[in-house]
């Protein structure tokens, strides 16, 4: 980090050792120093002492992730921004806690963040929205607060036509926030998701009556054990205009309507539509939402409800 210039002993010392005395302090730096030359072995000559009361290290034609990175974020174009993603493995010194290192660590992190950003937006106006999408959600798993991330996430799931994973992805991001710091999203964030569920192209499967709409999510994984379960929903749905599933949070009633509505679809049913409401805050968005699955949700607000009411 300290590569460019000399580095005082006893401020590199009090440093490092904070709560020891400045005679331990010293001693410990003579100690680590002389462990570092022998782990450095033909290279122990970069340990320099430019003063009795200074050192640096030389780090002139040394293979350094942390120099390759800043240099590469310097230059900023796409393949150096590209290299600076590859190199980033994770915060700086991992598990250091101490108070010098936290502004160091940070700069990084915000840089490599800044990166991904740039080269989702450079992917996107490319069309590449696949790797957009891709380089936003490794942004938003190093930080899940990234609001400029989701919004960038959001758009490049839309243009994939993904508009279930913007429902999906938008609801995460809200409930995480409201779960670790109790916030809502952003306005700017609110109202762009509220545009892309308005603006949800009409599915071809609506717009020929003959046709048989399935607009269900995939699952991960197969659903065990449900098998009576599944059957007696389904047969509970042949007698009835509305089941509702009930249950403490996580038990699976989601997965398990999932399952009913893939087996009616292969029944031969006239259509099943999985609508996802979760993540909506506003009464206004529940008929677009819905809308958007079974017709068109551009059209004017009573034509709208008109529309739902007679394609149900």
């Amino acid at each position: 980090l300290r590569s460019d210039r000399p580095t005082d002993r006893s401020t590199l010392a009090a440093m490092l050792w904070p709560e020891s005395t400045p005679e331990q302090a010293l001693y410990n730096l003579r100690r680590n120093l002389s462990d570092l030359r022998t782990a450095l072995g033909s290279q122990s000559g970069r340990i320099l002492s430019p003063s009795p009361r200074t050192i640096r290290i030389d780090l002139q034609s040394a293979d350094v992730d942390l120099l390759t990175f800043d240099a590469a974020m310097t230059r900023g174009d796409t393949p150096s921004l590209e290299q600076a993603v590859a190199i980033y493995a994770g915060e700086l010194l991992a598990g250091c806690s101490d108070e010098w290192v936290l502004p160091e660590r940070e700069t990084r992190q915000q840089r490599y963040l800044a990166a991904l950003e740039t080269l989702a937006e450079r992917a996107a106006e490319a069309g590449d929205h696949a790797s957009a999408v891709r380089l936003l959600r490794d942004a938003l798993a190093a930080d899940p607060l990234r609001e400029t991330a989701l919004r960038g996430l959001l758009q490049g799931l839309a243009a994939r036509r993904e508009f279930a994973a913007v429902t999906c992805a938008y609801r995460d991001f809200r409930l995480y926030l409201h779960r670790e710091i109790n916030v809502e999203p952003a306005p700017e964030t609110a109202a762009l998701f509220q545009q892309l569920v308005a603006l949800q192209p009409l599915p071809k499967a609506v717009v020929a009556k003959q046709a048989r709409p399935v607009r269900l999510p995939v699952p991960i994984t197969n659903l065990i054990g449900r098998e009576q379960e599944i059957r007696d929903v389904t047969a509970a749905l042949s007698s009835a205009r509305l089941v509702t599933l009930s249950g403490f949070g996580g038990i699976g009633k989601t997965r398990l309507a999932i399952a009913v509505g893939e087996a009616i679809a292969h029944a031969g049913s006239s259509g099943v539509v999985f609508v996802d409401l979760a993540s909506l805050k506003e009464p206004d968005l529940i008929l677009t939402t819905i809308a958007g699955l079974l017709g068109d949700s551009r059209q004017p607000f009573p034509v709208l409800w008109e529309g739902v009411v007679a394609h149900l």
